[in-house]
């Protein structure tokens, strides 16, 4: 038999192309460019954030120079490629999963499941923020939302491996 590259398994992720399909209409077809460097600056900012929650400011500050200078960073946030993106899905799906309110839970499942668009792989990166949800005055309806917000990423990439590929 003939193997033409068919197969269940996609060659790149849809999540960033949807991101820079959307900014393309936003903002025209050059906006594209733009995306992995602003994601970049949002994952510093998140970064920022994070670590102030946990630890102070200079901590913060540390940690957010580290991530800045690390030659990977600097590399792919430069490029229209899926490595920044993933890590500010991820980065912002955990700071928002800290956070005391319901809102913050039902966003930080919804950006883990965009994490998960964005490099399939993460799905187990992903499935840990529900958990790191369990906080606040509700921490079990907290992890329920989460986990629905993160369902929902689930079926858009199972609906797509379907569409594309014939099984999810």
């Amino acid at each position: 038999s003939s193997d033409l590259g068919a197969g269940i398994a996609p060659t790149f992720p849809i999540g960033v192309s949807v991101v820079m399909a959307l900014v393309s209409i936003a903002a025209g077809p050059s906006a594209v460019f733009f995306v992995a460097p602003i994601m970049g600056v949002v994952t510093l900012l998140v970064v920022y954030g994070l670590a102030r929650e946990w630890f102070d400011d200079a901590t913060a500050l540390l940690a957010t120079a580290l991530v800045a200078w690390n030659p990977l960073v600097i590399a792919y946030a430069k490029q229209p490629m899926s490595d920044i993106p993933a890590t500010m899905w991820v980065v912002l799906a955990l700071w928002l999963a800290i956070r005391s309110s319901d809102r913050t839970a039902w966003v930080s499942g919804l950006a883990a499941g965009a994490a998960m668009i964005t490099r399939p792989a993460l799905l187990v990166a992903a499935a840990v923020i529900p958990l790191t949800a369990h906080r606040g005055e509700s921490p079990k309806r907290r992890v329920v939302m989460s986990g629905a917000g993160l369902a929902i990423g689930v079926v858009i990439q199972m609906l797509i491996q379907y569409r594309l590929f014939g099984s999810p």
